[in-house]
């Protein structure tokens, strides 16, 4: 394996807004509590101990699962510690692991503990992924890309998709497995794929079981907060959010300073940030004075009534995307959360609101990002002699690139040549009559969009004759940048694994470094 690095900030990878939180923008300073730095980690860890959680049903909900390995039962055991604490990261339940960066996620928070054990070895880290299994945004977690092609499960289940039965899966699962029929690979297990999607089960528990499946053995605790023990935990918070509503102030206050900053924001709040959830349901509820409506259903209650039903049912209030971090810190004694460019904006928008709770806020630390090369992409790259930085480039500039190397030809000499001779002329002319330069500039514009039109014929020319490497190089760079996206973004982990010679978990965790802020390009070979 090899790896290069790169520091990017182009707006096509990220927002402006993410791009400055990582470059360490001053501006930003009230909008987080910790750098991401040693110093700033130190910090997080002595304030984390301010805000206690109840470690005992945190521990006791997670032992009761019997999937865990050894490695997961002792992390969990270590939670009952004071002096044991989380980094979190989180992803919907995308079938089969959705896209590369749901992996890549879930490595760099396996990545950042072993990083801060090394520093704060009198601490203990546990890497925890959280299920988005209440999250009812079915049309993005039911397909994923593999070898070119889309596989797609179709369901008519309504609510929130963790609780989706898999009783009609058995095909996409076929399908799945047929991909990998006769390819050699260290990971893709079909019983371990088959027992995880068993139709007795659920999604999120489809989701729990492949998961531990693939990073049982690095200890990784998969948490499906979707529980009444852990929402009791969180009752209070629902009760103020349906009785105040002081998310949709704090957050609005600090949408208007970001909008001050000239940034974009990621997400609105709203007047009540809650669902309600039941079987087949996760409506919005609407405050219509002191009476509560669950839209598109005829469930209402009065101001009491709400308030009694989460007394007595705190399992059906269901945070939205703005007030499930609040729950997360509620929960789990994290000192850090880990997520992509945008779930670091709306994280960003959060701050003034968690102040509000008194509730902890981590520190925020960007996934790692990162490009795949197996040996036979290496070896189109170097046939087109081509550089990994010149991946990063518009695919017509790189194009143009090869072509002018491979004719050995382009007029910016002869363009620099004019441009210095007009402007002589422009001197001497200047001289004699000051009112020439007009019509000298004129005319030299006129002869330098004459050669960048002859440039341009001469160009195509030159394209026609290497239109067979170009076309190989377009194939290549769609690979690379699959529908024109970054291919962490479109490709499915499963289909690297299955051509690189070892685990590719292992690679990923000799690679990944989340404080760097580093998008790697990892070469098999």
């Amino acid at each position: 394996m090899r790896v290069a690095n790169f520091f990017l900030r182009e707006s096509q990878f990220q927002s402006r807004l993410v791009s400055d939180y990582v470059s360490g923008e001053k501006s930003l300073a009230s909008f987080i509590s910790f750098p991401v730095s040693y110093k700033g980690f130190s910090q997080a860890i002595a304030e984390r101990k301010k805000f206690p959680v109840n470690r005992k049903v945190l521990v006791e909900y997670l032992l009761q699962k019997e999937i865990w390995t050894e490695a997961t039962k002792q992390n969990i055991e270590l939670l009952r510690s004071e002096n044991t604490f989380t980094v979190t990261t989180g992803h919907q339940l995308c079938i089969f692991t959705g896209p590369l960066y749901f992996v890549f996620k879930i490595v760099s928070c396996i990545a950042l503990c072993r990083k801060l054990k090394h520093q704060f070895p009198e601490c203990n880290f546990v890497p925890v992924y959280w299920l988005a299994s209440e999250d009812h945004d079915f049309a993005e977690v039911n397909h994923i890309h593999l070898f070119g092609k889309k596989l797609e499960w179709k369901s008519d289940v309504r609510g929130a998709v963790g609780k989706f039965p898999l009783d009609n899966f058995e095909s996409v699962l076929k399908e799945f497995i047929g991909f990998f029929e006769g390819r050699s690979d260290t990971l893709v297990k079909t019983e371990t794929v088959r027992n995880a999607y068993s139709p007795h089960f659920t999604l999120v528990d489809a989701t729990q079981r492949l998961v531990n499946a693939l990073f049982g053995e690095y200890g990784l605790v998969i948490l499906d907060a979707d529980r009444p023990e852990l929402k009791r935990e969180f009752s209070a918070v629902i009760k103020n959010e349906l009785q105040n509503g002081d998310t949709f102030r704090s957050v609005n206050e600090s949408n208007d300073e970001l909008k001050s900053l000239g940034y974009e924001i990621q997400v609105n709040p709203r007047e009540v940030n809650l669902f309600y959830l039941k079987e087949n349901i996760r409506s919005r509820i609407v405050r219509k004075g002191d009476r509560f409506d669950v839209l598109d259903t005829p469930i209402h209650f009065t101001m009491g009534e709400v308030l009694e039903e989460v007394e007595n049912h705190p399992e059906r209030f269901s945070p939205n995307v703005l007030m499930r971090p609040l729950f997360q810190e509620t929960i789990l004694p994290d000192i850090a959360y880990i997520g992509g460019p945008g779930e670091i904006a709306y994280w960003l928008q959060c701050k003034r609101n968690f102040e509000n709770h008194k509730t902890f806020f981590p520190v925020l630390v960007l996934r790692d990002m990162a490009m795949l090369l197996n040996e036979k992409q290496i070896a189109r790259l170097r046939k087109f002699g081509l550089e990994i930085s010149d991946l990063f480039l518009p695919k017509d500039e790189v194009i143009k690139k090869m072509v002018q190397r491979e004719v050995g030809f382009n007029l910016d000499d002869e363009r620099k040549s004019m441009e210095e001779s007009f402007n002589n002329i422009s001197i001497k002319a200047k001289e004699i009559d000051p009112t020439l330069e007009g019509a000298v500039n004129a005319e030299k514009q006129k002869q330098l969009n004459a050669l960048e039109s002859l440039e341009k014929r001469i160009f195509k020319a030159a394209k026609s004759k290497q239109e067979t490497v170009i076309s190989q190089f377009e194939k290549l760079y769609d690979e690379l940048f699959p529908e024109g996206e970054l291919q962490e973004r479109h490709d499915n982990f499963f289909q690297h694994q299955s051509v690189w010679n070892e685990n590719l978990i292992d690679v990923l965790l000799e690679a990944f470094d989340p404080t760097q802020n580093e998008f790697h390009v990892i070469m098999q070979g």
